[in-house]
């Protein structure tokens, strides 16, 4: 019992004296718990930045497909509509000879 109450209390000091370390020690003007301070916030940024960047590319995906699927579906209700209009414009041959026989018709009156 006493061997586990004195590794907890050598944990503790050990800890203490790494974390006063940290604020003694100066690098370059900045403590070293300063530069780890700001390293993690980079760190941290730059994953958010990265799934930032993520989801804009799916969105722009999602965009780009529907999109397409929405031009896609235009062309083709263009495409109908203009066969529809040309089976309308388009004249059978038996209506063309009655037509001709009316005209006949009404010139000869």
């Amino acid at each position: 019992m006493i061997r586990l109450i004195l590794s907890f209390v050598k944990t503790i000091l050990f800890s203490a004296l790494i974390l006063v370390l940290g604020h003694v020690i100066q690098w370059n003007g900045t403590s070293l718990s300063e530069r780890i301070g700001n390293q993690i916030d980079n760190a941290q940024s730059g994953l958010i930045l990265k799934d930032l960047k993520k989801w804009s590319n799916q969105v722009m995906n999602k965009i780009n497909n529907s999109q397409k699927n929405i031009q896609a579906k235009a062309k083709k209700q263009v495409d109908e509509i203009k066969t529809s209009q040309s089976d309308h414009d388009t004249i059978s041959e038996s209506e063309r000879k009655k037509l001709r026989s009316l005209i006949e018709n009404i010139n000869q009156d």
